[in-house]
This record gives structure tokens, C-alpha cells and sequence, in this order.
């Protein structure tokens, strides 16, 4: 299912410090496919298998369109021996997203090569249009500020309360047809 979003803030975020969506942030990635997000890891970003993680995934100015929240299935951190400090981490989702485009599909002969022309990993994925030349964008914190505020708006509205009314007051709940 694809909902067109137009940009897309897509943030790896610790879900132990996500009071919301700017605190929880650790950095901004890319969407390759609907079900792998890739990240460039600065210096300083350490990925413990421990660690809680998260992949948020949303419009860059949502709206009423849905914030997603996506647990990783795997993570794979990659770089060469050359460029040892041009970490990538690619993680593929528990689910795909729903502003996913397309799907990420290399051989290895072809990542072999791009990575050998290039001589980093990130680079190596952009020669294959896999990744833009850098995710980030100018105003990508402002965007996830707004985000931030989506999200709890969202939050707020998802509880509906019906206590103490007539049957006919309740005839309408997700269980009938006629709410659906």
C-alpha cells in the first residue's frame, strides 16, 4: 500500500529516549525500498544489538497522514576497509512501510563493482540509485519538529470513549458495519 508523501522524514530514533519524535532521534536515513531504510552512521553512533530501535517513517509535513513506527527485523552495519569511517547501516523492517517506492534490487556483482568504483559504501549505493547522494536535506529537523507534533495529535485522537451509554449508543462501534 503506497500513500504518496511527497518528502519523507525517515529517523532512526532510540526508543528509550523517543519522548517524542525529535528526542528520540538519532539520525536521518532514506527509505531504498518499502521495507529497508539505510543510514549514514556519524562518528560517535555506536549500534548495540541491545539497544531498542526504532525507524520512524513519515511525510515531511504529515498532516493528517499517519507517523509510522517500525520495528527493525535485522541490521546490518557495512563499510570498507578503505573508508572505515563511512558507516552504513542498512535495516530491513519487520513490515513495509506505506510510503515505500519500489523495492532496492542490486546483484552482488553489481554492489561488488559500485563499491570498488567508489570506494564507500554510501557512494557505492547512490551509483546504483539505491540512495540519494546524502539523505539530509536542509530543514529535516524542522520537518521532524513537525512531525513531533503530528505524532501526538495523532496519539490524542486514537481513543474514542463510550462509557455508560445505551445499546443503541454503542451499535456503532468498530464491530459494526456501519462504522467501518
Amino acid at each position: 500500500m503506497t500513500d504518496d508523501p511527497g518528502d519523507l522524514v525517515v529517523s532512526l530514533q532510540d526508543v528509550h529516549a523517543a519522548t517524542d519524535a525529535s528526542a528520540g532521534h538519532l539520525v536521518h536515513g532514506v527509505l531504498a525500498a518499502s521495507d529497508i531504510a539505510v543510514f549514514p552512521l556519524p562518528d560517535g553512533l555506536d549500534v548495540d544489538p541491545m539497544r531498542q530501535l526504532q525507524v520512524l517513517v513519515a511525510p515531511d509535513d504529515p498532516g493528517d497522514r499517519l507517523v509510522e513506527r517500525i520495528q527493525p527485523m535485522h541490521l546490518w552495519l557495512a563499510s570498507l576497509q578503505t573508508a572505515a569511517a563511512d558507516r552504513v547501516l542498512v535495516i530491513r523492517l519487520a513490515h513495509e512501510s506505506r510510503y515505500g517506492r519500489g523495492g532496492a534490487d542490486a546483484t552482488a556483482a553489481a554492489l561488488r563493482e559500485a563499491f570498488e568504483e567508489a570506494g564507500e559504501v554510501w557512494a557505492g549505493l547512490h551509483r546504483l540509485g539505491l540512495v540519494p547522494e546524502r539523505p539530509i536535506g536542509a530543514g529535516a529537523d524542522t520537518a521532524l519538529a513537525g512531525v513531533a507534533a503530528a505524532e501526538a495529535r495523532q496519539l490524542a485522537a486514537r481513543l474514542t470513549l463510550r462509557l455508560e451509554k445505551q445499546p443503541a449508543d454503542l451499535a456503532d462501534c468498530p464491530l459494526s458495519p456501519l462504522c467501518r
